[in-house]
């Protein structure tokens, strides 16, 4: 993997911590771990955590939820 990539990768990364920490409702702690992106950036995987585990349903479909949200973030802040 390339310099670019993982840079592209942290860049993006970072992001979607600052944005879940934004739109959270902080019933849960939902941490962002890492991101894959495919090459040309064009699809990308957000890996993450939650506290507590019971709760890790409930985080995945507020995520799902706010992806065009996110996916204007990050336009936004690009």
């Amino acid at each position: 993997m390339s310099y670019k990539q993982d840079r592209f990768e942290e860049i993006l990364r970072d992001m979607a911590a600052r944005f879940v920490a934004l739109e959270s409702n902080r019933k849960s702690m939902i941490t962002v771990t890492r991101v894959a992106a495919t090459e040309m950036g064009d699809t990308a995987t957000i890996f993450f955590t939650v506290f507590p585990d019971n709760q890790e349903e409930a985080a995945l479909d507020f995520l799902k939820r706010q992806r065009s949200d996110f996916r204007a973030f990050v336009k936004y802040n690009a």
